[in-house]
């Protein structure tokens, strides 16, 4: 979309059209977004009605709310950390903080008016991970994130600008446009979101101009079928610069034992690298822009495009010499958090890269020779260290490149380092398998305290002894489940529910 006009500029709904259409997944389908809501729900309600900033300090402390025990994703707690840190690691305990000292009713109007619908079920702080009844939509998500980029104005998404008839326009209902918050509460919320593709979780998608974003990942139900499996039903990433706004979504229309996203497939791989790959297409070549200032007004433009040399303009002056990437010495491949994951760690000596345009190539292959190639590559991230998760035991090859962002150059990739891999034997997942990197690991739609007035039933989840990270007590009420397992009105089926995070 483009923030400035709510105009969408390109929308698909699946990868193929079959004869007389289908399933429009980006208009029509309905996923739980997972972290991609708390910059919507949270973040910006805590800064535009408590007057929070992105250096505000929240609490990340055990937390237990009737019952429900709140985890973040390798479960830690960090105590006083900024909004912004909060943000970076996705942390859930201070998500969930901050959506009740905003409120959450307060907090859904305040949603409600960046475009997202809520059911009667979602009213409680499970919400805050992004635990919906019925999810949202990727059109729905991209509306919402809009006005962060434009300075605080919601306008509906829209793709007819006007209508046509015997040479005549036609007069019809305008998109709809309101001022959904503050221009400093858009800017402060943005500002947090660079951090996100700067350092954090979304480094994937970077682009070489300002962008901000966030990652988000639904791990699978906790459903018996999904016993001894490693994966996520859902991979969200939410990007925008001053003049493209863009929502990636990766799933299955119904998740089962069979369909489901592999625990390599989360919010920080393939939905930022296909972002990436698509608008950075669509903005090849146009002027690079800067967001509004914190008081609000049009977009700075910091570049302009270089004009094409025409035929008779005289050569002109020798390319610079390009900057010496650096060289990368002490890779080292140790066990991560979680089984089957990797964690690498490495140092960058010499060179004259500028820091703002430094990046490094991840490789990972089954033998020593790694090239430096597509086939081979797994990630493109601003800093030490990153987390590989495998499906697979065996022997894995690491190497890391540097990369001059500003030119694409890459340098000469580490010597290969080698790790075994094992994972553990089926029979019992581990909580929360699958967690991204300083992603959260949330539920689907549950692991939220019972209330009251919804037939005795817990939204999305009973309360939880200590420490089983969200599951159902003994003896209380799992789960409901679908009567039949097939999505209403031929929209796609929502995965429910969700274990706890990986265990650090």
């Amino acid at each position: 979309m483009d923030p400035r006009s709510g105009e969408v500029r390109a929308l698909v709904g699946g990868r193929e059209y079959p004869p007389g259409g289908g399933l429009n997944r980006a208009t029509r389908g309905r996923i739980s977004p997972g972290s991609t809501l708390k910059p919507v729900l949270v973040y910006a309600p805590a800064i535009e009605y408590e007057g929070l900033t992105p250096d505000s300090i929240v609490v990340d402390e055990p937390l237990d709310i009737n019952g429900w025990q709140p985890q973040n994703w390798d479960f830690r707690f960090r105590g006083e950390v900024t909004l912004r840190e909060a943000a970076r690691l996705s942390l859930n305990i201070p998500a969930v903080q901050l959506l009740d000292r905003v409120g959450v009713e307060r907090a859904k109007a305040f949603a409600e008016r960046l475009g997202i619908r809520f059911a009667k079920a979602d009213r409680d702080l499970t919400l805050a991970l992004g635990a919906m009844a019925d999810g949202v939509s990727p059109l729905e998500m991209a509306g919402a994130y809009q006005a962060f980029a434009n300075g605080g104005t919601y306008r509906e998404p829209h793709t007819i600008t006007r209508v046509m008839a015997a040479g005549a326009e036609l007069k019809g209902r305008s998109a709809a446009v309101r001022r959904a918050m503050r221009p400093e509460t858009a800017h402060a919320v943005t500002d947090i979101l660079q951090t996100v593709v700067t350092q954090g979780t979304g480094t994937g998608a970077l682009i070489g101009r300002p962008m901000a974003g966030k990652t988000g990942s639904v791990e699978l139900p906790p459903d018996p079928a999904f016993e001894g499996l490693s994966g996520n039903s859902a991979a969200w990433f939410v990007g925008y610069t001053p003049d493209v706004v863009a929502c990636v979504w990766v799933g299955y229309d119904r998740v089962d034992p069979e369909h489901y996203l592999p625990p390599d497939v989360n919010g920080s791989t393939y939905p930022t690298l296909l972002w990436r790959q698509v608008v950075g297409a669509a903005l090849a070549g146009r002027p690079v822009l800067d967001f509004p200032s914190p008081g609000g007004g049009p977009p700075v433009v910091v570049q302009m495009p270089a004009p094409p040399a025409g035929p008779e303009e005289p050569a002109g002056p020798a390319e610079p010499t390009p900057p010496a990437l650096p060289r990368i010495a002490g890779l080292t491949a140790a066990p991560g958090p979680q089984p089957g994951s990797v964690n690498l760690a490495w140092q960058a000596e010499g060179g004259d890269v500028p820091a703002e345009n430094l990046r490094f190539l991840v490789l990972r292959g089954t033998d020593a020779d790694v090239p430096a190639d597509d086939a081979h590559t797994l990630a493109t991230v601003a800093s030490s260290p990153y987390l590989d998760v495998l499906t697979q035991p065996g022997t894995y090859y690491y190497r890391v490149a540097a990369v001059d962002a500003a030119t694409g150059t890459v340098g000469e990739p580490s010597a290969p380092v080698a790790v075994e891999v094992t994972l553990e034997e089926p029979g019992g997942q581990g909580p929360g398998d699958g967690a991204e990197p300083g992603d959260e690991r949330e539920p689907d739609d549950g692991g939220g305290p019972a209330l009251p007035g919804e037939d005795g039933e817990p939204v999305g989840g009973g309360p939880a002894d200590p420490g089983n990270g969200g599951r159902p007590a003994e003896g209380e009420p799992d789960e409901p489940e679908r009567d039949d397992g097939h999505p209403a009105q031929g929209e796609p089926d929502e995965p429910e529910g969700g274990s706890p995070p990986a265990e650090g």
